[in-house]
């Protein structure tokens, strides 16, 4: 490619650039802040229903995750889970539209081209898991207690962990890892996504530092392909896997 040639390619590429439009707020790190204040409002609506119909309680909805949710049971708990994530789904739709000014799918929604790289995500989350189950079984640290099947319950878990893994990665790998890396190097926003992907669960039950530790190593672990790749789908298929096989089973 000659001089001109490339000089007509980085004027057309300047242009391209300038063209598109520029974010409402410019710096990432402060639209992520903006965002995850206003989450934190507006994800209250999700429980209101169910709050309304007498289903949940107050004093369950103050308890830990595990009584909540043997509070409404899995059914109901499905039903919490839609709308939360359609509740952040529509929050992040607007923030990606008005705030960030680009399109959604671009947050790492793209599935054409990933259908393959979702379905390592699933046998890779499994496959962690496993091993690291078999390692302590054959180390006689565990035992099998007993072995229940019921298939209504199986699709009623497949559908909620669905939900969660699509919930949890669409916030924090794609709009929050997305956005702190427009204002910070690559590695540090993977540590501070992470690090908000622990806080997260600080709810969960029997929660203690090596919990704690596992829960950021996870969040990097996730992180790595979004930040490599640009796309959603091998965490969103690792976390659904890794949340089905350690829940149900």
């Amino acid at each position: 490619m000659s001089i001109e040639q490339l000089a007509i390619a980085a004027g057309s590429l300047a242009v391209h650039e300038a063209q598109q439009p520029q974010p409402m707020i410019n710096t990432g790190w402060i639209r992520v802040v903006i965002l995850a204040f206003v989450a934190s409002l507006v994800s209250g609506l999700s429980v209101v229903p169910l709050l309304i119909s007498g289903d949940l309680s107050t004093e369950a909805l103050m308890g830990t995750v595990n009584e909540m949710f043997n509070s409404l049971g899995v059914n109901l708990v499905v039903l919490l889970m839609f709308f939360q994530l359609l509740i952040t789904i529509t929050v992040i739709a607007i923030f990606r539209r008005f705030v960030d000014r680009k399109s959604f799918i671009s947050l790492g929604l793209e599935f054409t081209h990933f259908k393959l790289d979702f379905v390592k995500g699933l046998f890779w989350g499994a496959g962690l898991l496993f091993s690291g189950f078999f390692a302590l079984y054959i180390l006689g640290f565990t035992s099998v207690a007993r072995f229940d099947f019921n298939a209504i319950n199986g699709l009623a878990y497949i559908v909620l962990f669905a939900l969660v893994a699509l919930n949890e990665e669409i916030l924090i790998r794609g709009y929050v890892l997305t956005n702190l890396m427009d204002s910070m190097n690559k590695y540090w926003a993977l540590v501070a996504s992470a690090v908000i992907f622990m806080l997260m669960h600080l709810p969960n039950d029997n929660l203690s530092l090596i919990p704690l530790v596992n829960l950021f190593l996870a969040g990097i672990m996730l992180g790595i392909y979004t930040i490599h790749k640009g796309n959603l789908w091998f965490p969103i298929g690792m976390h659904f896997s890794w949340n089905f096989f350690k829940g149900p089973f």
